[in-house]
Order: C-alpha cells, then sequence, then structure tokens
C-alpha cells in the first residue's frame, strides 16, 4: 500500500495547478495564468524583502545617531 499524499498547504498558490515537470504542454492560457498568480506571491515576497532591509537599514541608522548623540 502506498503513502497517500500529505495535504498541500491552504495557502499553496500553484496546488490548484496539479505538477509542474510538464511546463512544456502548457496552453498559452495556463501559461498566463500560472504567471499571473506567481508573480502576485514573488512581487509580495520581493516588497517584502525590501521592507525588511529598509526597517533594518533605519533601525541601525538610528542607533548610530543616538550613539554618535551621547
Amino acid at each position: 500500500m502506498s503513502k497517500p499524499k500529505p495535504p498541500a498547504p491552504a495557502n499553496d498558490h500553484l496546488a490548484a495547478f496539479g505538477k509542474t515537470d510538464d511546463l512544456d504542454r502548457l496552453t498559452d492560457a495556463e501559461i498566463q495564468a500560472r504567471l499571473d498568480a506567481t508573480g502576485e506571491t514573488l512581487m509580495r515576497e520581493i516588497n517584502l524583502r525590501i521592507l525588511r532591509t529598509r526597517e533594518e537599514t533605519l533601525a541601525l541608522l538610528e542607533a548610530r545617531a543616538r550613539k554618535d548623540r551621547s
């Protein structure tokens, strides 16, 4: 008896598309749908990384400014 597949996470945006190992067989519409779905997720991740970097940089600059004032 084979192991059952673990359930896909609720936020897995690729789960609706099935396997990703045969991309060459996708239609143009399927390709565009995947790009749209993954593009939003990718842009969110990029924006979060930018925000984290900015927050860290601002915190470092503020700490340096406080140190210089002391």
